[in-house]
């Protein structure tokens, strides 16, 4: 179990987050996430390594090790585009599986823009607007580390409420109005846990790996 909560600077919007990564079975966990803050934004990145190959969890490290060792270089990253470099370069390597992933860069402006292969979504929740998927349009297969994979990007703004961005063990197993009634608790690292406790089965146990990042605004 991995669970995070801190306050990003910020000199016009200061976001709050949690992370949550929790195994299905323990010690075979393929999910997970990846947090980069910087001085005027912060990037996250939800990685889910493909299950039923080899290299799953080295394919999700290897995405999110690639997002953090460009973002502390000081490079910005057309996200897209960078990813569909790195499926290429994963796809070169005898040590890689394959992954699914979602990169989400929030400016402390309020500007988003990210862009994702695979099933990892993200969603806006905002002061009672409709939610809102940020993933929409993308294409779930081919998967990073295949060499063809297809990045989708996205744009837009927020000036409050709730970001989430998971892997599908949540998105398959938690209906919507419950997520987002989840995504309305406070602190978020509450909020995170709930939105894992909603996906277990009643034994307690998880159908699959679940990892979630949450973004709050006040």
């Amino acid at each position: 179990m991995l669970a995070q909560e801190r306050h990003v600077n910020a000199s016009e919007i200061a976001p709050a987050y949690s992370t949550r990564v929790e195994e299905a079975r323990r010690g075979l966990g393929e999910d997970m996430i990846e947090v980069i803050p910087l001085p005027d934004r912060s990037i996250f990145v939800v990685a889910d390594g493909a299950g039923g190959v080899s290299g799953g969890a080295a394919a999700a490290e290897a995405v999110c090790k690639a997002v953090a060792d460009w973002c502390r270089q000081g490079k910005a990253a057309a996200w897209p585009e960078w990813l569909a470099h790195i499926d290429r370069e994963m796809a070169s390597s005898k040590s890689c599986g394959l992954a699914a992933a979602v990169i989400i860069e929030i400016k402390n402006d309020g500007r988003i823009a990210g862009a994702s292969v695979g099933d990892c979504e993200a969603w806006l929740f905002a002061n009672g607007a409709a939610p809102r998927s940020l993933t929409a349009g993308q294409v779930r297969k081919p998967l990073l580390g295949e060499g063809a994979a297809v990045p989708v990007g996205f744009e837009g703004s927020v000036a409050g409420g709730t970001l989430l961005a998971a892997t599908d063990g949540l998105w398959k197993y938690l209906d919507r109005a419950r997520i987002a009634k989840a995504t309305e608790i406070r602190p978020l690292e509450a909020a995170a846990e709930a939105l894992v406790n909603g996906a277990r089965l009643r034994s307690g146990a998880l159908q699959d790996d679940v990892a979630v990042a949450i973004v709050g605004w006040q």
